[in-house]
């Protein structure tokens, strides 16, 4: 006997919003439960719709520890990580390069993959901060990463060609001329179709023109530093098509942190609206929370009014 449909259904109330789950199976037999999620009824619904398709039509309705592992360990992660903590680890990015990767321990990742449904995105090299000029070990910085001149372009391309052969769709790019050299490599199919090329934060836009630069030059989602201000994404956002990755790590050379908010180098007090959620064994990290909005066709306009598409674009 397998699945053969899952159905949910909403009932509100002035006080809750319970799910009621309804299961069919090929025989005619049916099964009914009640779940619900606090506060986030539509994400719950949302993914019971994607479950369905990924892991349960199909499956045995007896096997329910089997159908637990699965859903649980192939949409949030890694067990002892993130896993039920309700954030889902879709790619991950290694910033060495391929070039300092052998071709098995890029085939692991490759193959972690396609068990955790994990991608890894790859750096291309070699880069500027490994040639010999001294300008990289200055405080300005130099050239930075940088595809310094036609050989170093060319070992970008042959770490992409590589890195393909051997299973990987995402590259990291760190200079301007690698996205424009890669993807005219895709149209021409040297590369896979499906390969995406994702720009590094540490030559990231900071402004709408260069995000607009990025994507003309081939890129299909851009990381931006973590030095930005609030507003800054925002501009960004308004203009371009491509996903944008908020880079979260906390070195120096990215220009900033994770922060809530530009009010503490202010010396302001930051906007908070929750100072119970977030105990990190120390102390309570007081936090502000927004709330999602679900968009579908009823409520396009509200991408509209908050300038993220024009109405032309949305029909």
């Amino acid at each position: 006997m397998r699945i053969t449909g899952v159905s949910t259904h909403v009932v509100g109330t002035p006080w809750r919003n319970p799910a009621y789950v309804r299961v069919q199976t090929e025989e005619g037999l049916t099964g009914a439960g009640e779940t619900r999620m606090l506060g986030h009824t539509d994400a719950l619904v949302g993914y019971l719709r994607e479950a369905e398709a990924n892991h349960i039509a199909g499956s045995d309705p007896f096997a329910v520890e089997d159908l637990v592992r699965r859903m649980k360990y192939g949409d949030y992660g890694r067990a002892g990580e993130i896993v039920m903590s309700g954030i889902a680890c879709h790619r991950v990015s290694q910033g060495s390069g391929v070039w300092m990767l052998t071709d098995a321990e890029i085939s692991e990742m490759v193959g972690a993959r396609a068990e955790r449904n994990v991608e890894p995105c790859l750096l291309t090299g070699p880069r500027g901060t490994r040639d010999a000029d001294t300008g990289t070990r200055t405080s300005s910085g130099g050239a930075g990463l940088r595809a310094r001149g036609h050989d170093t372009l060319a070992g970008c391309v042959e770490d992409a060609v590589r890195a393909t052969e051997l299973g990987v769709r995402c590259l990291l790019v760190a200079d301007e001329s690698v996205p424009h050299t890669l993807y005219r490599l895709r149209t021409r199919g040297v590369l896979p179709a499906g390969t995406t090329l994702k720009v590094s934060a540490l030559i990231g836009p900071v402004n709408p023109a260069s995000h607009a630069v990025f994507e003309r030059l081939g890129a299909d989602s851009v990381n931006v530093p973590s030095g930005l201000s609030v507003e800054h994404p925002t501009g960004i956002r308004r203009v371009g098509r491509a996903p944008m990755d908020f880079h979260l790590e906390a070195s120096d050379d990215l220009g900033g942190y994770v922060r809530m908010t530009d009010a503490v180098p202010k010396g302001d007090e930051p906007e908070v609206n929750d100072t119970e959620s977030y105990d990190n064994g120390v102390k309570t990290v007081p936090a502000y929370l927004l709330e999602p909005v679900s968009i579908d066709g009823s409520n396009t306009q509200l991408l509209v009014d908050e300038c993220y598409y024009t109405a032309d674009q949305l029909k």
